[in-house]
């Protein structure tokens, strides 16, 4: 049943309240627990008995106890919904299985990717018969969502070896080859992540991102990929922590304070981009607010100033600022402000002023505001900037449902993961005048993470500087997983992010971290 037709299919989603079809054959609420984790990144585990660099996932016991206590609490009733990213299938310790020389934008073949794979399986036997163990429980389901690290599950082949591996009755197990899971009733819907919005890691075509190439099928190979491998790949043999910190993005910064600028590669301008988008998201709950009103920038001025309109966005005290001040210079910074949109130099100024306002009396800012068009205008706020970002997301995400008969109801709760940042959620849609209001959550990773504030309390206890503040391992950080939980309900899901954590010697839920 079509809404309605058009450039934004849902904009008149208000006049039909939640969508509730009057002959729907589904009835809201669910008798089943249910549990969303994310980000495990079971990698290429352990060589000559110590763990690679590259292996984020070294937790086998506690992860194979915290499910035990999901199946307890389920009682028998639960769905495990791993949202994306269980495997990390970007990193192999073969540097030829999936490279194409010809083509940067062109991953894996179904046979390279099967290559990385079967070495992680073999190397996470213990998490996939945990994982085995929970489904086969009671009524027990697990849902497998593809991610960007894991986006290889698309290809047929890959999914019935990783479900071999698992070793569940098919109606236990499933790989959600649409690219996302939808509750029976429709109200929850989780995927990823990767997909909203300008993500540097979005794919074309979702969930059939392939690219046919002298008569073999590949993968798609994102920007996000070919970043990841080029930096973070040679950073993290050196450096295990520099994912592991809930704002990713930050770990860059981190190894230009250990090494150096001249330390990242050449074209460093499409990650400055990407990074001062982060910053933005990331900070709009603590300093930067959302409710203040923002002159109109003066775009065409801001333009005529090029690339280092960007360099100059971020702020001077941070190690980033010097090596894109560096590129500019050299003319290799690689991306240029015109592949940007008015509304995405508007949501920088608006980072830009919020940065100024909160710099202590009598410091010197580290950034200065942009050029203003008119001060008596009122521009977008920077959180309405994200709102505006998941209005459309949800709008084409229904309207893609809606038109594959796939729904019944508008979904009310609205569960992601792919940023390694846990959230308890949200209303993005707050502050519009529409009577669709979907929660929003975000799982954070099943991993040993911390946040960039938790790090500097870390930092502090072991009298670590910046530049070797990555020298810490895995095992230094919280022993605390977030997991999103839904109980049983009536007629609207609610939501509880929960920590898995380790207290007194022993494993608990419980409502935070403890850093130390």
């Amino acid at each position: 049943m079509a809404i309605v037709s058009g450039s934004r299919t849902l904009r008149v989603l208000a006049i039909a309240g939640y969508l509730t079809f009057l002959n729907a054959a589904t009835k809201p609420g669910s008798d089943r627990f249910r549990l969303f984790i994310s980000d495990t990144h079971f990698g290429p585990g352990k060589v000559d008995g110590h763990w690679h660099n590259y292996e984020d996932a070294r937790w086998a016991p506690e992860f194979a106890a915290f499910l035990e206590e999901m199946d307890r609490m389920g009682q028998g009733k639960a769905d495990l919904i791993m949202n994306g990213d269980t495997f990390e299938l970007w990193q192999s310790l073969d540097p030829n299985d999936c490279t194409v020389a010809v083509n940067k934008n062109l991953g894996c073949s179904e046979d390279g990717a099967l290559k990385r794979l079967r070495r992680v399986l073999s190397s996470h036997q213990p998490e996939l018969d945990a994982i085995s163990k929970f489904a086969k429980s009671g009524d027990n389901k697990v849902i497998i969502v593809p991610g960007n690290h894991d986006a290889v599950l698309l290809f047929k082949a890959i999914a019935q070896e990783v479900l071999r591996a698992i070793n569940a009755p098919a109606e236990r197990l499933r790989i959600a080859g649409e690219g996302y899971w939808l509750s029976p009733d429709s109200l929850i819907y989780a995927e990823h992540g990767h997909q909203i919005g300008k993500e540097v890691n979005k794919f074309d075509n979702w969930p059939t991102p392939f690219i046919q190439y002298k008569g073999v099928t590949y993968l798609q190979r994102p920007w996000g990929e070919q970043f990841v491998q080029r930096i973070y790949n040679s950073f993290e043999v050196k450096y295990p922590i520099i994912d592991n910190l809930s704002e990713n993005v930050i770990g860059v910064k981190y190894c230009i304070k250990a090494e150096g600028p001249g330390a990242v590669p050449k074209d460093i301008g499409r990650f400055v981009w990407f990074y001062l988008t982060k910053i933005s998201w990331s900070q709009l709950k603590s300093t930067l607010g959302g409710d203040k009103e923002n002159p109109e920038w003066n775009v065409e001025a801001i333009r005529q100033m090029g690339n280092r309109f960007l360099a100059d966005s971020v702020p001077r005290d941070d190690a980033v600022h010097s090596a894109a001040q560096e590129q500019v210079d050299q003319g290799t910074f690689g991306f240029s402000l015109a592949d940007l949109s008015d509304d995405d130099i508007t949501e920088i100024c608006n980072l830009r002023q919020r940065l100024f306002d909160v710099t202590p009396g009598g410091e010197q800012p580290q950034v200065v505001p942009c050029p203003k068009k008119n001060l008596g205008a009122i521009a977008q706020a920077l959180f309405s900037s994200r709102s505006e970002v998941f209005e459309k997301h949800f709008d084409d995400t229904y309207a893609r449902l809606d038109a594959a008969h796939q729904v019944e109801r508008a979904f009310l709760l609205y569960v992601y993961s792919h940023t390694h940042r846990s959230d308890p959620g949200f209303y993005p849609l707050q502050a519009s005048k529409r009577t669709w209001n979907p929660f929003v959550v975000n799982t954070g990773a099943w991993q040993r993470t911390v946040t960039p504030d938790q790090l500097r309390v870390i930092q502090k206890a072991r009298n670590l500087n910046d530049k070797h503040v990555l020298t810490l391992q895995p095992e230094d950080l919280p022993a605390c997983y977030p997991v999103i939980l839904v109980e049983p309900y009536q007629s609207e899901p609610k939501s509880k992010l929960r920590f898995w954590r380790k207290k007194d010697d022993s494993w608990s839920l419980g409502g935070s971290c403890d850093v130390l």
